[in-house]
């Protein structure tokens, strides 16, 4: 967390956002993420990472612009499963996920609409067991109506592929790493926010987000099958920004 506080200050200290008018914007956010994993009938990884977000952007025309931003986020999180051999473990695990996108906007009247390209990517470390790896690559489509000092934002994400790489040799030197093909994903969420005017422009918001993977190819480790099963991610945010 201290990592990531240290970021946020470092960015807020210069000048970030656009001024209204302004053919160029810089968003950045503070945020605190409740993170909920489940393979059901399996296992499951719970609790809160603290992360920052920005986007950098620029109008091209009065109403298309372009931008390039992400989200970093780290912690750790209540691992609650078994060993392959039926023995339940309670574990704190290591983790950081990033996300980055580059997005194409339309503006018309109070209505943005923004898609483009993205890829998460979650390093997940069960500290006595083994190391996970996790991607997805993603078009994601968003919707934005502000109203005055009031936004709201739908976001639709379309999967194109998804990747995880096991450290199975982290658990047994006999076995090889594992690299799985997910299934095929869908993924959606909402935002609300606040925008407060001022001599720096703060915003308050609150964030929902879910996917739902479907279940890996078979791969060998030389020693056993294994596959990645069917999966969800549920995300809670809430967050503070600055704008200039």
């Amino acid at each position: 967390m201290s990592k990531v506080l240290l970021i946020f200050i470092l960015l807020t200290g210069s000048k970030a956002f656009a001024q209204d008018g302004s053919r160029l914007w810089l968003n950045v956010d503070y945020t605190y993420t409740d993170l909920t994993y489940k393979e059901p009938g399996s296992m499951s990884e719970h609790g809160r990472l603290a992360g920052i977000r920005g986007e950098f952007g620029f109008y091209l025309l009065s109403n298309f612009g372009l931008s390039a931003g992400g989200e970093y986020q780290d912690g750790h999180l209540d691992y609650d499963g078994a060993t392959f051999t039926g023995t339940p473990v309670k574990q704190i695990t290591n983790d950081y996920i990033r996300r980055t996108e580059i997005l194409g906007h339309f503006a018309y009247g109070g209505f943005i609409l923004s898609g483009g390209v993205a890829q998460r990517y979650w390093y997940d470390d069960l500290v006595i067991s083994y190391r996970r790896r996790t991607r997805y690559d993603y078009n994601p489509i968003y919707l934005t109506y502000r109203m005055q000092n009031l936004y709201i934002r739908y976001e639709h994400d379309l999967w194109k592929k998804g990747w995880n790489k096991s450290h199975m040799h982290d658990v047994n030197t006999a076995a090889n790493d594992v690299e799985f093909t997910l299934g095929k994903g869908t993924g959606y969420g909402a935002e609300i926010g606040l925008l407060i005017p001022g001599a720096l422009s703060t915003r308050l918001f609150l964030a929902y987000h879910k996917w739902s993977v479907k279940e890996s190819d078979v791969q060998s480790d030389g020693t056993q099958n294994l596959i990645e099963p069917d999966n969800n991610t549920t995300e809670i945010k809430v967050g503070l920004g600055l704008g200039f």
